[in-house]
């Protein structure tokens, strides 16, 4: 089962060479959490928590674990904590390898950056 738990960058600063690597990057302004499989952390994300919105920060997984659906259901938790906090609505600046996630919830493009990236906002109901 996939969880996430608020932490320190501590707690994940063995996933940031790589995530920078691969050109991912966390604001200072950026509430931590990490991924977990049961007891084992096999990522990290983020959320700059806003008044009634929320924007939703790189998420990261170890190569190892990816491709197997958790991106799917870390969306599903991060989405489940925003409506618990009141959020109207998500943003997030997403790449193309997540792009159809967000599709598939509904979300609108907000705009397109020439780098492939590309801001979308989900809407809560």
């Amino acid at each position: 089962m996939i969880t996430i738990t608020r932490c320190s960058y501590a707690n994940i600063e063995h996933f940031v060479p790589r995530a920078l690597s691969e050109h991912l990057s966390f604001a200072a302004s950026t509430d931590l959490y990490a991924v977990y499989l049961g007891d084992m952390m096999i990522g990290m994300c983020g959320f700059i928590w806003k008044a009634k919105s929320v924007v939703f920060k790189n998420v990261f997984f170890a190569p190892e674990h990816r491709r197997q659906g958790y991106y799917h259901s870390v969306m599903d938790l991060r989405i489940k904590m925003a409506r618990e906090r009141g959020a109207v609505f998500v943003n997030g600046n997403v790449t193309k390898m997540a792009l159809g996630e967000w599709h598939k919830r509904g979300a609108e493009v907000r705009k397109q950056f020439k780098n492939g990236i590309t801001a979308m906002r989900i809407y809560l109901r």
